[in-house]
């Protein structure tokens, strides 16, 4: 692999250790996984193809499961989805 890309996202990993650090400042755990979700979040918006979204949601399958609450879930804009809040 291109080593200017390696040491790029080496570099990026740095940066986001040090964000999620300043979570710790915080003491409601709820905040602090808000705050990393927000850091990550923000990092896949920027690296990932326009073609895909980001969303906290929760996964209904095909027999009507759903799942936990999921953080982060990527997903292709193509596919159909469920919106209930604007958030």
């Amino acid at each position: 692999m291109n080593e200017k890309f390696v040491q790029h996202f080496k570099y990026i990993e740095q940066t986001l250790i040090c964000r999620s650090k300043t979570a710790r400042v915080l003491d409601h755990r709820g905040l602090k996984g808000k705050c990393r979700e927000y850091f990550i979040n923000e990092f896949l918006c920027d690296h990932l193809a326009s073609d895909v979204g980001l969303a906290n949601c929760e996964i209904i399958d095909a027999f009507g499961h759903t799942s936990p609450e999921i953080d982060i879930a990527v997903y292709k804009k193509s596919f159909p989805k469920i919106k209930i809040l604007n958030i």
